[in-house]
């Protein structure tokens, strides 16, 4: 009975895991300055990430955006849109989880030019509903990359980033939601039900008793 205990303890608290990390746009520098950036290219274990550069307008122009080595500011890379007077539009799709935060971006210049305005800054759902935004972000050009903080949650994001190709983002916090995606459309992880359904107490508590159990198993 104890090693049954044990074993739902265990899986419920898999359940409450959160993943994330950082994307790190140096990873793509055995692209080479000014390259193309695609979908697939800084995929990370839970979370697809795929580039678009678009118009002024917000269709598309180019299904990709562009890289740079160093720079901007003091990143060590950074993705940029792919033309000027365009905008970078990064789509972030947690993979295998129900939604995905953006926690925070760093912002440089390239060369440490004149004040640079973002005149879109902004990060939007997957149905393009704006959930952060900071317009217009005015820059004044540093040596110090900007920390954004952003702190939004959906089951996708977009962070979309113009009308100034001098402007690039880097290094992405995020994490994905704790509950793994089971397919029944609600996003849950939980197979149906109470989508907003929060573990009693007893569950914590049963989860405890099981680790204490397996503890005191291993010193006999």
């Amino acid at each position: 009975m104890w090693t049954a205990l044990l074993r739902v303890g265990l899986l419920g608290l898999a359940a409450c895991v959160a993943y994330g990390g950082v994307i790190d746009f140096a990873s793509l520098k055995p692209l080479g300055g000014y390259s193309p950036v695609e979908a697939g290219d800084t995929d990370q274990p839970d979370l697809a990430v795929s580039y678009q550069t678009l118009n002024e307008d917000f269709s598309v122009f180019l299904p990709n955006a562009a890289f740079w080595n160093e720079g901007y500011s003091d990143l060590p890379a950074a993705v940029l849109a792919a033309a000027n007077l365009k905008i970078l539009e990064i789509t972030l799709t947690p993979v295998g989880y129900a939604d995905v935060t953006l926690d925070s971006f760093y912002l440089g210049s390239y060369f440490l030019g004149p004040a640079r305005t973002a005149e879109v800054l902004r990060v939007t759902d997957g149905e393009g509903t704006v959930l952060w935004s900071s317009e217009p972000y005015n820059y004044a050009a540093s040596a110090a990359a900007a920390l954004i903080h952003v702190g939004v949650t959906a089951p996708v994001l977009k962070l979309q980033l113009g009308t100034d190709w001098n402007l690039g983002v880097n290094l992405l916090s995020y994490h994905t939601g704790q509950l793994p995606d089971d397919g029944d459309g609600d996003g849950d992880g939980d197979g149906g039900g109470d989508p907003g359904a929060v573990p009693e107490p007893s569950t914590y508590a049963l989860m405890g008793a099981g680790l204490a159990f397996l503890a005191w198993r291993r010193r006999r």
